[in-house]
């Protein structure tokens, strides 16, 4: 016994090595093979690049004695709020290590801890150790069909963060709000199962720290453990895991409000707080699930109903029902489905196997083959892009030299007016903010957007464009290759025509101006 224990977890941490090395190498690789001439940007992600260097540029107000943040994404004033505070508090602790190498220190970190918890709670639904440790493989690795139609068709896996795991390794935030919220459903489960208030506590006691990371997760936590409650009470008239429910919610949803009071009391992340992001399509999904989406459709209508299983498929169906919601955040509910849908497909595999008349064995190969190959492709092209000199992999010299100015030869908190590429950079590798930078995290980014390529393009007019400066709380303007381009697009100049600008930083391409 002692020793089958030993192998397990030798086979667990080998498969650790294998998902944390496939998330994590690619960003090594892309560091060892930075062009000459180039400076590495610090990441080699295939999902929003510009939402990694929000969660850096965290880390680094944390690392300046911060808790409370300051969105760094605008240069409008606001009420700093406990907004990333896993970020910030961890910054604060690390302040001497390199933000961006404590963000991917973290992603492993927090990433072994999450394949631990999906080993660990795996085990309440599947017995055999074999088994459960496949599980881990196809849960973390999983993906669906789009390898196959990359880049013709946006297939969920590839184009929706979140849905597979894969993401949640690379962002250390996502990994332990994860944890928290797998640990929330699963006790629940058990506390309802068992009857044992003692899980139903566990189970509270992960909500309260998920407020802080996920906080609209309750809408789907209720959901799923009111069916499930209902549907005991209605089978076996047993009224404990509705009390269960009803004491939860009572407990939680304050603490919700006065949270979300909270971030809104600040008009510095209200494009956080109010982002519009398109819901999924139902080929998407479909294919984003790929081959699970068949066996979550059979084991639907063959499979045996037992606790088990009806508790899974109220996790998954009603998560998916939410992903259509008209909120801005509802595709977030199609995250840990893979979890769920992994471990529904490998129950009902005795039954297609009679069905079918194949091994066991053999499907589960087919699984093993199949589910992992989204992710070994992404992959794949996070290494290739390494060649191919992505500017969201590498900075030239000429831009690091500009951003080394701003953060040793400027003021700390000084306002930087700049592109979207420069905008989005300059808040994670200096100690200044921009009026624009990020499509969710800069307030009225449209219009902001519109007043840059207005000023850009040489569209104002001198008493304008000063009048803009001022109100826009700039201090210094990026004039770099980007910005030249808008203005060479949008006017008869190569150069920004107005006088009231002076050069405090030149090299051969790069400009930065004040006033």
């Amino acid at each position: 016994m002692v020793k089958g224990k030993i192998i397990s977890f030798i086979l667990f941490i080998s498969i650790s090595v294998i998902v944390l090395g496939l998330n994590a190498f690619p960003n090594y690789y892309a560091y060892i093979n930075t062009p000459l001439g180039n400076s590495f940007s610090g990441q080699a992600s295939w999902f929003d690049p510009w939402d990694i260097n929000v969660y850096v540029s965290t880390i680094k107000w944390g690392q300046g004695g911060n808790v409370l943040l300051q969105n760094n994404y605008t240069t409008a004033e606001h009420t700093p709020v406990l907004m990333y505070p896993f970020y910030t508090l961890l910054g604060y602790i690390f302040n001497t290590l390199p933000s961006y190498l404590l963000f991917h220190s973290l992603a492993v970190v927090f990433g072994f801890l999450l394949l631990l918890t999906i080993w660990k709670l795996n085990r309440v639904f599947i017995t055999e150790t074999r088994e459960s440790l496949i599980a881990v493989i196809l849960i973390a690795l999983g993906g669906g069909l789009g390898w196959l139609f990359f880049p013709q068709l946006k297939s969920a896996d590839f184009f929706i963060p979140g849905l597979p795991f894969k993401s949640h390794f690379q962002r250390p935030h996502e990994a332990l709000g994860v944890i928290f919220y797998l640990f929330s459903l699963i006790l629940f489960f058990k506390a309802a199962t068992l009857k044992k208030i003692k899980f139903n506590l566990l189970s509270l006691g992960a909500l309260f720290p998920l407020i802080f990371f996920y906080p609209y997760y309750f809408l789907s936590y209720l959901l799923i453990c009111g069916l499930y409650s209902l549907l005991i009470f209605l089978k076996n008239n047993d009224k404990k895991p509705v009390i269960y429910v009803f004491i939860n919610a009572s407990l939680v949803i304050p603490f919700i409000l006065i949270y979300l009071n909270h971030l809104r009391s600040s008009e510095g992340f209200s494009g956080v707080i109010s982002q519009q992001l398109n819901n999924p399509d139902i080929i998407q999904l479909i294919l984003g699930y790929g081959i699970l989406s068949a066996f979550m459709i059979y084991q639907l209508i063959y499979l045996k109903k037992d606790k088990i299983t009806v508790f899974l498929n109220i996790w998954f169906f009603s998560s998916l029902l939410l992903s259509f919601l008209p909120f801005g955040f509802s595709r977030f509910y199609l995250r840990t489905l893979f979890f769920p849908a992994v471990i529904l497909s490998l129950l009902s595999l005795e039954l297609i196997s009679s069905k079918l008349h194949l091994s066991k064995k053999f499907l589960i190969s087919v699984l093993l083959v199949i589910l992992p190959l989204s992710s070994f492709y992404i992959s794949y092209k996070r290494l290739a892009e390494a060649e191919n000199s992505n500017h969201w992999y590498y900075l030239k010299s000429t831009e690091r030299e500009a951003l080394e100015f701003l953060d040793t030869s400027t003021p700390k908190g000084s306002g930087v007016l700049a592109s979207y590429t420069m905008g989005n950079y300059i808040p994670a590798n200096t100690n200044n903010k921009v009026y624009f930078g990020h499509l969710l995290q800069t307030p009225n980014a449209e219009e902001k957007i519109n007043n840059s390529i207005m000023f850009y393009s040489n569209k104002f007019s001198e008493e304008e464009a000063i009048e803009f400066i001022k109100e826009a709380r700039v201090n210094y303007i990026i004039f770099g290759p980007e910005e030249k381009n808008i203005t060479l697009s949008n006017s008869q100049s190569s150069d920004l025509k107005y006088t009231f600008l002076f050069p405090v930083f030149k090299n051969p391409e790069m400009i930065i101006y004040a006033f």
